[in-house]
């Protein structure tokens, strides 16, 4: 796994993993393309693809955001889900380091995705290793009590409301559910507020922090 996990045309020696086919007639970008899902036993599915990531969109091997449209899919007996991520571990050596981290955190009690790995093939051709992840969502995945996900990520991306750290030039916030245009004015003011307390709590007045977040999770 380590020999692969940064190899994009080596041959399949990983045989005993499962392996996911997607055939699209477009190169894949940042947009998404239509194209199409094969794992066994599901054929031909009908999905939609794009290139994820921030600072990983540099590397040669990329990872992926799968959306399934037209109903949800049990993955590689993953729990079923509309939305997944095709994970390229490409600056992990290891390729382990987020499922080390997601297994902990389960074990701690608290939600995490689950993952799988496998062999990636887009149109025809071997892609390398990766790991399948389903990607967190405010209607499932124990999220029903949380209103909107952020995620911290840098300038590049996918450019939805965002701004700027108040500590740092190159880190940013981002809201990542819902689309910026599924909520109002006085909602992107509060989570702007509540970010801005954190980040301040953080770092002049750690006492506090319990007073404004959950640290236990």
């Amino acid at each position: 796994i380590i020999a692969l996990s940064g190899c994009s045309n080596t041959p399949d020696i990983v045989s005993k993993l499962p392996k996911i086919y997607l055939q699209t007639k477009k190169d894949i970008g940042e947009k998404k393309e239509s194209g199409k899902f094969d794992c066994d036993p599901l054929k031909d599915l009908p999905v939609f693809i794009k290139i994820r990531g921030s600072s990983s969109r540099q590397y040669p091997k990329k990872s992926y955001a799968l959306s399934f449209d037209k109903g949800e899919y049990a993955l590689l007996s993953l729990p079923a889900s509309k939305k997944w991520v095709l994970y390229a571990p490409y600056a992990d050596r290891t390729a382990i380091r987020n499922t080390f981290v997601y297994n902990l955190y389960k074990q701690m009690g608290y939600w995490s995705p689950a993952t799988a790995f496998c062999s990636l093939y887009i149109n025809e051709k071997y892609n390398g290793l990766y790991e399948l992840i389903e990607k967190p969502d405010l209607t499932r995945n124990k999220l029903h009590d949380a209103k909107f996900l952020i995620k911290i990520d840098q300038q590049s991306g996918k450019q939805n409301y965002r701004w700027p750290s108040a500590y740092s030039d190159s880190l940013f916030f981002e809201l990542d559910e819902p689309d910026e245009n599924e909520i109002n004015k006085n909602d992107l003011t509060f989570i702007k507020e509540r970010i801005a307390l954190f980040e301040k709590t953080i770092f002049y007045d750690r006492q506090k922090l319990s007073d404004i977040c959950d640290e236990n999770s």
